[in-house]
């Protein structure tokens, strides 16, 4: 019984695979094709301007229906009564005439019974600030 030595056994051919000639367009191929790919950009931006003017025509209806929503909630709450919620009362504006001078807490300096040394000290002082140079 002979066997065959595993050297006879041939290993797969390996094939490369063919290589594919250059494309090589002429002047107008290159033409129909540059077209065709301008063609196909004005049809994008087309279509995106199309979907911006939708989106924006959306905002504008929502805005539209949320103003008109807000102007008649607004105008429910003017006719309304007003008895939802009394009104708080006014405070009468203060004014220093509506105070009286003598308040009971005996201020000193105020010029009401004050020590009339304090004042004679004053004007020595301020006779002396004027006299010098």
């Amino acid at each position: 019984a002979a066997s065959t030595p595993p050297a006879a056994i041939a290993p797969p051919a390996v094939v490369a695979p063919p290589v594919a000639a250059p494309l090589v367009l002429t002047p107008q191929q290159l033409a129909e094709k540059e077209q065709s790919d301008r063609e196909a950009r004005a049809r994008q931006r087309e279509l995106e301007s199309k979907q911006l003017e939708d989106e924006i025509a959306a905002r504008r209806e929502r805005v539209r229906k949320e103003q008109e929503a807000r102007r008649l909630t607004r105008g429910a709450e003017e006719l309304a009564p007003a008895a939802v919620e009394p009104a708080a009362p006014v405070a009468a504006a203060w004014s220093l005439e509506d105070e009286s001078d003598d308040d009971g807490l005996g201020n000193e300096g105020d010029g009401e019974g004050g020590d009339d040394d304090e004042e004679e000290d004053d004007d020595e002082m301020m006779e002396g600030l004027s006299s010098t140079p």
